[in-house]
């Protein structure tokens, strides 16, 4: 159980590092961001990125680069903005 709510709160975080962006990120742009937090991964993040995208939170663009940025969808800010008020 309570590694089902950490996997919980890291998704969320990663919901709330979109979200705080004006700009999409790519995954490597988003991990820089996730440094501090000890439990999290590069490999976590791109298991979260897959979850979250494949469930309709995020979604994808591609750069004439090669890069892939991701952005939040607008179910996955009103999912975040309800969740965020449960969170004390």
């Amino acid at each position: 159980m309570a590694k089902d709510l950490e996997l919980f709160d890291n998704k969320i975080i990663i919901l709330y590092i979109l979200e705080k962006n004006s700009k999409a990120l790519t995954i490597e742009q988003i991990a820089k961001f996730c440094e501090d937090f000890e439990d999290i991964t590069y490999f976590d993040i791109c298991s979260y990125i897959q979850e979250l995208e494949s469930n309709g939170y995020i979604d994808e663009t591609y750069q004439e680069s090669g890069d892939i940025l991701y952005g939040i969808t607008n179910s996955g800010l009103s999912t975040l903005h309800e969740l965020l008020e449960l969170i004390p």
